[in-house]
């Protein structure tokens, strides 16, 4: 990561950053949740590397043992579902509690970072509140989550919880003025990104090259009778179109990315829908929004969305654009 978007990153969040450091003297559990996934991610480290820090003075140093060994600090712990499942398990998190339970092996903490806490099995969260309720005074948890609403309120109610807001197109923009970009790519990240930095990186990407084609037939797709659709799907080529030396988990990115796409147009279609074409994303496709939104009830899209958001937990390791483009349709002839 470069130092300008270090800064940015640090600048964005600024108020995030001071109400962690405000409450680290006394807290020892936290909860960073929200729609900005990498932003998350990036302030737990930063906050680690700020309470591993030696330095007096300034935190993060950049300079001291524990700063230079921050990326693989023996005081850090991350613990994140394995690629090949769904969920994190029992066994996992209690080998995670016991090594926060060690003595830290330089400085005063040992700081636990859960990545993605949603994907607690039950049991797993029960093994978890041992050490919520009754952990040693030298752990700092840091739990990240999208939603508030994925994790049981035992676990919420016993975290400082900080909130992480999607960008506006303006913090948007600031963004992409750190990174190097053409006015096209520019435009298609502010649009269709949905303020999330992570889809923005996307578009940036090789992945992000024919993502507005991507999104036209997507929508096109939408505008279709059910059986008109049905019959046009397998010919469609969804997934935007990238470098041929592609990798499969590339492949599975660019899927995945566009399943937000679609995502992205339902959700700009109930806006409209409800009288708020303010709040739409993908501006330049207003006008075929507006008319597609008018042909389209609400419930329907409700319908669609949570579709996507079962499917999106249901194929975390492989999200299939078709597959899921079908049960949109399904559900809009239901």
């Amino acid at each position: 990561m470069s130092e300008r978007i270090y800064e940015w990153g640090m600048t964005l969040h600024r108020r995030q950053r001071l109400l962690l450091e405000k409450a680290r003297m006394d807290t020892r559990a936290y909860l960073l949740y929200g729609a900005a996934r990498d932003e998350k991610a990036f302030i737990a480290q930063r906050y680690a590397a700020m309470l591993l820090c030696l330095n007096d003075v300034k935190k993060p140093c950049g300079a001291c043992v524990s700063c230079v060994r921050a990326s693989m600090h023996p005081d850090s712990i991350e613990l994140r579902a394995d690629s090949r499942a769904t969920q994190v398990g029992v066994e996992e998190v209690r080998a995670f509690n016991a090594s926060l339970f060690h003595k830290p092996f330089v400085g005063s903490f040992r700081i636990g970072i859960l990545a993605e806490a949603e994907q607690l099995s039950h049991a797993a969260v029960n093994v978890l509140l041992k050490m919520l309720e009754d952990g040693p005074s030298h752990a700092v948890l840091i739990l990240i989550s999208d939603s508030l609403r994925s994790l049981p309120a035992t676990v919420v109610s016993r975290c400082m919880l900080i909130k992480f807001n999607r960008l506006s197109n303006s913090e948007m923009n600031d963004f992409l003025d750190s990174q190097d970009c053409t006015a096209e790519q520019r435009s298609a990240a502010v649009s269709l990104s949905g303020g999330s930095v992570e889809v923005a990186k996307k578009l940036l990407s090789d992945q992000g090259v024919g993502y507005l084609s991507t999104t036209r037939k997507i929508l096109a797709l939408l505008t279709l009778s059910p059986s008109e659709a049905f019959t046009a799907l397998p010919e469609m080529s969804l997934a935007p179109k990238k470098a041929s030396q592609d990798t499969e988990e590339n492949q599975s990115g660019a899927e995945e990315a566009s399943v937000d796409i679609l995502e992205l147009l339902l959700h700009d279609l109930l806006v409209i829908k409800n009288g708020v074409p303010q709040a739409v994303h993908n501006t330049q496709l207003q006008q075929e929004l507006i008319t597609h939104a008018s042909r389209t009830g609400s419930m329907q899209l409700l319908k669609q969305i949570s579709l996507i958001h079962n499917y999106k937990e249901a194929a975390r390791i492989n999200p299939n654009i078709h597959l899921t483009l079908e049960n949109v349709l399904l559900a809009g002839m239901l």
